[in-house]
Order: C-alpha cells, then sequence, then structure tokens
C-alpha cells in the first residue's frame, strides 16, 4: 500500500499527464476504499497542485477567513460539473516549495480520512491543521536563524532520542517516534502512548512554555509524559552541530534510521551539518519526566469552556512534587518492544 505522500504524488503525476490538453481543474479521489469526501487536484495549464475538500454549507460559520501563508492558499472550488456541491480547494502557491506542500497535503488528507466523516468536524480539523502547518512553515528556514531557545528546544528533542536508543528501542523505532520537525502535537508519537519535551536555559528559576491546551491533555492520547530540560550556556558544553554529528554517527549501523533521521533534519531546514554555527555550547544540568495524570497541574483543552480559545501558559518545574522517571522506567513499564523482543 502506497503511503499517503506517494498517494497524492501518484495523483498529480497522472493528473499532469490526463490534463495536457486541457484547461481547468481535474482530480481523482484521495481514497481507493470508496470515501468521496476528499480528492487530490491539478489546475492545467498553470500545473498548480491542490486538495479538494467537500463541506455542507450550513456547517460553515456566517463569516469564514481563510488562511493565507507563503506556501499555500485555501478558496472556494469553482463550480465543476463532476463534483457538485461545496468544496474547499487548499493549493501550492507558485514558486513555493512543492515537497513541503507535499507532506502539508498528505498530512492533512490522511487526518481528515480517519475523522472527518462528520463535515461539521472535518471543516475544524482542516482549519486547525492549516493554522499549524502555517506555524510550522514560518520557523522552516535555516537552523543559522534560530534563535537561542530554539536551538536549546532542537537540544532537548535530541536528548531524548538519545535516551530512547539507550533505553533499547531500535534506532528505526525512535527516529520514526520524532514527530517535533513535522510540526506535530508532540514530540514524540508512538502508536499508544506520547512524549512532549520542553527545554529552556536557566535564569535562576526552571520555566517552560506551554503552546496549547492540547499539549498537556491526556485526554487525547494516554499514556503522555513530559520531559523538561534545564541547560546553562557553557564555553564546556556542546553546540547544536556536534550533537546532530553525534547522533548521526550513532546511526550509521543503522541506513534506514539514518535516512529518516536526515529527512528529519531536512524539515528543519537543516541540510549540512558542517555549516551549522558553533557559537553557542551548552549544558544539560537538570532534566526530569513526569507522567501526565488527570492530576498534573496543566491547563487542558478538555476541561475548559469552548468558549476559551488558543491558550499559552508556564509552569514553574522547581515547584512541582510529582513524581519523576527515566525513558528506561518508562520503556520497562509499557513493556515496549525492544530490539524485537520484550
Amino acid at each position: 500500500m502506497l503511503q499517503p505522500e506517494q498517494r497524492v504524488l501518484q495523483i498529480w503525476k497522472a493528473l499532469a499527464e490526463k490534463c495536457e490538453k486541457g484547461t481547468g481543474w481535474s482530480s481523482f479521489p484521495f481514497s481507493t476504499e470508496g470515501e468521496s469526501y476528499l480528492r487530490v487536484g491539478m489546475n492545467y495549464p498553470s500545473g498548480r497542485e491542490a486538495i479538494f475538500i467537500a463541506l455542507r454549507p450550513e456547517i460553515l460559520p456566517k463569516k469564514v477567513v481563510f488562511p493565507i501563508a507563503n506556501g499555500f492558499a485555501l478558496t472556494w472550488l469553482d463550480v465543476q460539473a463532476e463534483l457538485p456541491g461545496l468544496w474547499l480547494c487548499l493549493y501550492r502557491q507558485p514558486g513555493s516549495d512543492q515537497k513541503m506542500f507535499t507532506k502539508m497535503a498528505a498530512d492533512i488528507l490522511t487526518e481528515l480520512s480517519k475523522n472527518g466523516e462528520d463535515s461539521s468536524i472535518r471543516f475544524r480539523i482542516l482549519m486547525k491543521r492549516i493554522s499549524e502547518w502555517q506555524r510550522f512553515m514560518e520557523r522552516h528556514r535555516s537552523v543559522r536563524l534560530l534563535s537561542l531557545e530554539e536551538k536549546i528546544g532542537l537540544c532537548g528533542e535530541l536528548e531524548i532520542l538519545n535516551d530512547l536508543m539507550n533505553a533499547g528501542i531500535s534506532a528505526e523505532d525512535a527516529v520514526l517516534a520524532w514527530t517535533g520537525p513535522l510540526g506535530k502535537l508532540h514530540d514524540f508519537t508512538f502508536p499508544s502512548w506520547a512524549i512532549e519535551v520542553k527545554a529552556t536555559v536557566s535564569h535562576s528559576n526552571f520555566l517552560i512554555q506551554i503552546g496549547s491546551g492540547d499539549q498537556l491533555d491526556p485526554a487525547l492520547i494516554s499514556p503522555l509524559y513530559l520531559t523538561a530540560c534545564l541547560y546553562v550556556v557553557d564555553e564546556e558544553g556542546e553546540d547544536l552541530g556536534s550533537r546532530l554529528t553525534s547522533i548521526s554517527s550513532r546511526l550509521q549501523n543503522f541506513p534506514d534510521a539514518l535516512e529518516l533521521f536526515k529527512r528529519r533534519l531536512g524539515c528543519l531546514g537543516i541540510e549540512d551539518l558542517q555549516s551549522l554555527e558553533t557559537d553557542d555550547k551548552f549544558v544539560l544540568i537538570r532534566k526530569k519526566i513526569f507522567h501526565i495524570s488527570e492530576r498534573f497541574p496543566a491547563l487542558v483543552t478538555s476541561h475548559l469552556p469552548s468558549s476559551i480559545q488558543n491558550i499559552k501558559y508556564t509552569i514553574d518545574i522547581s515547584q512541582l512534587n510529582e513524581k519523576t522517571f527515566t525513558i528506561t522506567d518508562i520503556v520497562k513499564n509499557l513493556g515496549v518492544i525492544l530490539y524485537g523482543t520484550k
């Protein structure tokens, strides 16, 4: 079975051949299993790639403001004889990154195919995922332009990636679970559990920033763990490039994992490790891992009134008395398969 990105590319290729002498839009269903509300399209003669999403007019807000980013735009699809009803068209902007748009299109189609049978839910999922991709694309630039906080954040994720492999999870599974570079809700996502990583620089306290009401909501996935890493800037420490190079070296004997690791870095705009700046060096001085239960002090969407939207808040880790874990503890407690054996 083709992966979602491969399926999207396959359809665009077929449409490019089919529409060689045509004009206007043409499309094929995204799913091969009969689902009819998601399609992959192309405009000719422009060759503009797109995806189409069917909606019922009565579920839409009275006023809809469509998002626009450098890489894509969302608009209503012109009436198509072969597509009755109302359709939204998400298309790639001229000159934008096709690979990035392909990832975005495949991600949105996959989410909608899993959870979007109801038209109103479909619309909410669509707008939420587009908003998340907007933020991700804004961050998609050369690592040499990353702020100190962003570099520290990546160091924290690399720390946990190493911990997962040290705990016995295979290199392929560990890197596959690293979904932070893909703009997913959690930095590490396994089939039935997840880890959110927060890293910060010491300024006499241990404060972490939570970016939404979903990040620490165990109603969305459980078990869910929070890792908090505290760094100091220190000339005796390691820079980001050294940390990335170290993991690349560790993966040399696992070509599939190494290739996936490089693709994850590519999503962050990191193509050449040798070109990374080495000015900022960090030392990890504290690391705490918490199990996120209903009792953990967090603001979560499932417990908030629906009128409260887009919350951000700060947790002072130094004030928490909750039990802490290691990655090895977590892997052991969950009975995770290690190197193909329990």
